[in-house]
């Protein structure tokens, strides 16, 4: 997961079978502008990896702190936000199939990124974006 805004709040969702360097980089890249910062763990995907790709990179080693005491980065809040996450996939009975799962993290980015456009909610949206797609 990628929180790609601060403020907004506007994640990236993405399931991958390994959290390997080979697959984590590339969507990093395709979806982080250069010179943004990424604030992580220390997980070893992309330590010493980020700074090179052009990325200002705050990593936090959480076996010593969970603030880091020199920058002030810490991930406590898309730790908060991956939590949130994982609550409303498990609410769902007969979730665990890949095709479900992606589909269930494309309608909570959705809901991140237009659904909060309207102030009358997420539903208002859909409603606007079909009406505007289809033209009723």
């Amino acid at each position: 997961m990628l929180e790609v805004h601060r403020q907004t709040r506007r994640p990236i969702l993405k399931l991958v079978k390994t959290r390997a360097r080979a697959t984590l980089i590339p969507i990093i890249e395709k979806h982080v502008r250069c010179n943004s910062n990424i604030y992580s763990d220390s997980w070893r995907a992309y330590v010493n990896a980020l700074n090179p790709r052009g990325y200002r990179h705050f990593p936090v080693n959480h076996r010593h702190h969970f603030v880091d005491p020199l920058t002030g980065s810490h991930t406590q809040h898309i730790e908060r936000f991956w939590r949130t996450v994982k609550e409303q996939i498990w609410r769902v009975r007969g979730n665990r199939s890949e095709k479900l799962l992606k589909t269930h993290l494309k309608v909570i980015e959705w809901t991140y990124w237009l659904g909060k456009r309207n102030a009358k909610g997420v539903f208002a949206q859909m409603v606007h974006d079909i009406a505007k797609t289809y033209k009723v």
